[in-house]
């Protein structure tokens, strides 16, 4: 993804993925969940968010929850380690 794509131009990729998560494009609607989240923190946080480009929203969404992990006095790192094993194995079994 190029760091100047703007959150406008995202959603259009985004808009054609599958939102079927009981085939073989179940992470492409695991994708579309992200998304759904991710516009609503951008929204809230930029409020017209189209210019903004994609990695900035993603930055500061990671930053923020860092801030949150924190009040929760959760592992932000154990996090990003178990969520990065969970992605390998969806990734190689998208149904698994």
């Amino acid at each position: 993804m190029s760091n100047e794509m703007t959150i406008q131009e995202a959603a259009k990729i985004v808009n054609g993925l599958s939102d079927d998560f009981e085939s073989a494009e179940a992470n492409e609607a695991r994708a579309g969940s992200a998304w759904a989240a991710y516009s609503t923190y951008v929204s809230k946080q930029y409020g017209s968010p189209d210019p903004e480009p994609v990695e900035q929203g993603m930055s500061d969404l990671l930053g923020d929850l860092m801030h949150l992990c924190d009040a929760l006095e959760i592992d932000f790192s154990e996090l990003t380690a178990k969520a990065a094993r969970m992605y390998q194995e969806e990734v190689a079994d998208p149904l698994g």
